[in-house]
């Protein structure tokens, strides 16, 4: 029965593996992707030097639409779509590799973006040209920096308790594409009656009415085989104003909404609605009197609060902060410590797209390194359990969390 069993699954791996590369090559710039990172991983080396052992390709394509208004009048109509790469390029091993080299940006979204020789079309010896010469950058920079940090070994007396990059298993997922809406003609009405109500308030010297969709399809593929094609959609209007104190400062305020379809967008009532209210607190503002210096307790409410709580410890929980040089280090040795009030949890979860009604702009299925999100809790009634965990293990965690 058992060996029954191990074959069935056999047999199902076996099916799986090429449905899985059939999909991936439906997709045409996949499937150039796919093609590029074969030929890079078995002929890209400069001779006497390693090869890479790990590549891996970002595209993304942004369909951006916008228009802008003040004083009842459109300012701006905007339609602009543009295509970016990423190429991720590591020399050495799993267990020590380039990006052990601090100072080389290993860490950076925008390490070796191009927008230039990109073609927007899905022309497959274009798309591979515009990879090879990326893949060519990065793989120089990946090789100046472990031969950087290789040598740096030398002189280290602690050998390091981590390897560099933790391997990650092999997913394909092509998510449906969806086609970008955007009522302009709505949208411009909008902002002009939005204008019309501010240039009616005589104590404000100037404001902008701003609406705008952004759709984005990320395709990613490395060496391990993994394939994705993902995609994200913003809708956000924002609704600034000026207007002077009597002491003369110029101060500002905002409306800002967000959604991820347009139909989860305010009507055009409760929009007039929202930047009356904008407005009045606008007006309340430049009339108090100016607060003098104070020490003691503050009560931070909603928008801010976020803010600082994701200053003050957010970024601290980042896995990749705990053992760089250049930074604070400030939970590195606290795992299992209380922390926070025995009150407190906190939970990070991607996967969740809603709380209650309101839509969760922070949701995603697959991270940049093309792993699953997934929840985590960082911290148990006020006790640090864990970090938001990349492919770049610290003490304690061997592989990422999808964060």
């Amino acid at each position: 029965m058992i060996m029954r069993i191990y074959a069935l699954l056999f047999v199902a791996l076996c099916v799986f593996a090429p449905l899985s590369e059939a999909r991936a090559a439906s997709d045409p710039v996949l499937a150039a992707m796919g093609l590029e990172l074969e030929r890079s991983h078995t002929d890209l080396v400069l001779q006497d030097h390693l090869r890479p052992y790990f590549l891996s390709y970002t595209v993304k394509d942004d369909d951006y639409r916008a228009v802008a208004g003040k004083m009842g009048a459109i300012f701006t109509r905007e339609t602009t779509k543009r295509r970016q790469a990423r190429s991720e390029v590591r020399v050495g091993s799993y267990d020590f590799d380039s990006s052990e080299d601090e100072d080389g940006g290993w860490l950076s979204d925008t390490n070796y973006q191009v927008d230039s020789v990109l073609p927007t079309e899905d022309a497959p010896s274009a798309l591979r040209h515009a990879l090879w010469l990326l893949t060519d950058q990065a793989y120089k920079h990946a090789l100046s920096s472990h031969l950087k940090v290789k040598g740096a070994t030398v002189f280290r007396a602690k050998k390091r308790e981590r390897p560099s990059f933790s391997p990650a298993p092999a997913v394909t997922t092509l998510e449906p594409t969806p086609t970008l809406h955007f009522d302009e003609l709505r949208w411009s009405e909008d902002a002009r009656s939005l204008g019309r109500l501010l240039a009616a308030e005589t104590r404000i010297e100037d404001h902008v009415v701003h609406v705008d969709a952004t759709h984005v399809t990320r395709w990613y593929a490395n060496t391990e085989g993994s394939r994705l094609r993902t995609h994200r959609t913003l809708y956000s209007i924002s609704v600034t104003a000026w207007a002077r104190a009597e002491d003369g400062v110029l101060l500002s305020h905002s409306y800002e909404t967000y959604a991820p379809t347009e139909a989860q967008l305010p009507s055009s009532d409760a929009l007039l609605e929202a930047t009356g209210s904008m407005v009045s607190e606008l007006l309340a503002l430049a009339d108090a009197p100016v607060l003098e210096p104070y020490t003691g307790p503050a009560i931070i409410t909603s928008k801010a609060s976020g803010v600082f709580f994701h200053e003050v410890l957010g970024h601290r929980l980042e896995g990749h902060r705990q053992d760089r040089e250049d930074e604070g280090q400030t939970f590195a040795d606290h795992l299992g410590r209380e922390i926070l009030p025995t009150f407190l949890t906190i939970v990070d979860d991607p996967t969740m797209t809603r709380l209650a009604n309101v839509p969760l702009n922070g949701a995603y299925s697959f991270d940049d390194e093309g792993v699953a999100s997934s929840k985590v809790t960082l911290v148990d009634r006020g006790v640090l359990r864990g970090f938001l965990m990349g492919r770049r293990p610290v003490k304690g965690f061997k592989a990422s969390n999808g964060h």
